[in-house]
C-alpha cells in the first residue's frame, strides 16, 4: 500500500523567478534540474529528509502541459497535486479500485537531469480528479536506485535550512467527505480530528511517512449546495534553528512574520509573507 509522502508539485508559469523564491525559503540549491521529457515539462526539485518539493512548468502542447496551464491561467501558481509513494504499484492501484477508486493504469515515465545527464524511472498512476474533489493525486513506485538522487545541499549551512517537510494543507467544504477518501478509500492512517469551536475551525490530521495532510474545515450550518471542490493550499517545513532560519529568509530578500508560538504545544512558527511560489508558507520548530 502507500508509504509515504514521495513529492508536493507546485505549479509555476515563472520557473526561474520560483527557483530562486524556493531557494531563498528552503536555503538548499536543488537535487535535479531538468524535466520530463514525454510530458514536455520543466521541473526543479528539492529532496528533503522526508519527502520531495518539485517546481513542474508546461514548455510543450501536451495534456500534462495544457492542464498546468489552466491551473496557472484560473489560479495562478501554487500547490498542484501530491504524489503518493507505495512499493508495489499494481498492488496498490488494484486496492485502492476494491476500495471504489479509478486510478489510471500505472505508466512508465522518464526525468532527466541537465545538469548530470543522469535519468530517473519511474511508475506513476493517477486518480480521477472527480472522484477526489478536484484534488490532483498520484501514485508512484520508483523504479530506479535512490541514490541516484541526492539530498540538497543547504546554501549557508544545516542550522539555518530546511531539513523536511511537516505538513501540507488541504482546504475543505466537506471535512467528511475528505475523511472519507483519505482514511477508507486510501488508507492512510487517521491521527487526529479535532474541532476548535474558537477559530470556528474542524482540522483533521493523517500521518503518512512522517509527514501530515492537514485537513482544514470552516464550521457553518448545513447547507442544501453541494460542497465546492477542496483546494491544496499551503506547506508547513521544519527547522532546527528557527532564529537562523528567519534571518536568512529575510537576508534573502524575503518578508516574513514575527515568530510566535505555534498552535500546537512546544512549537514556534513564523509565516513567510508574499506567498513565495504562490504557496502559503510556515516554517516551524519543534522543541
Amino acid at each position: 500500500m502507500l508509504t509515504a509522502l514521495d513529492r508536493i508539485i507546485i505549479a509555476t508559469g515563472d520557473l526561474p523567478r520560483a527557483q530562486r523564491e524556493m531557494i531563498h525559503v528552503l536555503g538548499r540549491s536543488p537535487s535535479w534540474v531538468g524535466g520530463y521529457p514525454g510530458d514536455q515539462t520543466e521541473s526543479v526539485l528539492w529532496k528533503l529528509d522526508n519527502l520531495c518539493i518539485e517546481l513542474l512548468a508546461p514548455v510543450g502542447d501536451t495534456a500534462v502541459c495544457q492542464q498546468l496551464r489552466e491551473r496557472i491561467d484560473s489560479a495562478g501558481g501554487g500547490v498542484y497535486a501530491v504524489v503518493l509513494a507505495c512499493e508495489d504499484i499494481a498492488a496498490t492501484t488494484q486496492e485502492i479500485r476494491e476500495n471504489g477508486l479509478h486510478p489510471t493504469e500505472p505508466t512508465e515515465g522518464l526525468t532527466k537531469d541537465e545538469p548530470s545527464g543522469a535519468y530517473r524511472r519511474f511508475l506513476q498512476s493517477e486518480l480521477d480528479p472527480s472522484e477526489t474533489a478536484g484534488i490532483r493525486i498520484l501514485i508512484a513506485e520508483h523504479l530506479s536506485e535512490p541514490g541516484e538522487l541526492s539530498p540538497s545541499l543547504s546554501v549557508e549551512g544545516d542550522d539555518a535550512a530546511v531539513f523536511a517537510g511537516d505538513h501540507v494543507v488541504i482546504m475543505t467544504a466537506a471535512p467528511e467527505r475528505a475523511l472519507a477518501l483519505f482514511a477508507d478509500m486510501l488508507g492512510i492512517r487517521l491521527a487526529l480530528d479535532k474541532t476548535f469551536e474558537g477559530r470556528k475551525t474542524r482540522l483533521i490530521f493523517f500521518r503518512l511517512g512522517g509527514f501530515t495532510i492537514e485537513i482544514g474545515a470552516p464550521l457553518k450550518d448545513p447547507s442544501d449546495e453541494p460542497p465546492a471542490n477542496d483546494r491544496l493550499w499551503g506547506i508547513a517545513y521544519k527547522v532546527n534553528n528557527i532564529e537562523a532560519t528567519a534571518d536568512r529568509i529575510t537576508r534573502a530578500g524575503l518578508e516574513t512574520t514575527k515568530i510566535r508560538d505555534g498552535n500546537k504545544s512546544g512549537t514556534r512558527v513564523f509565516t513567510v509573507k508574499n506567498e513565495p511560489a504562490g504557496v502559503p508558507t510556515l516554517v516551524i520548530k519543534h522543541d
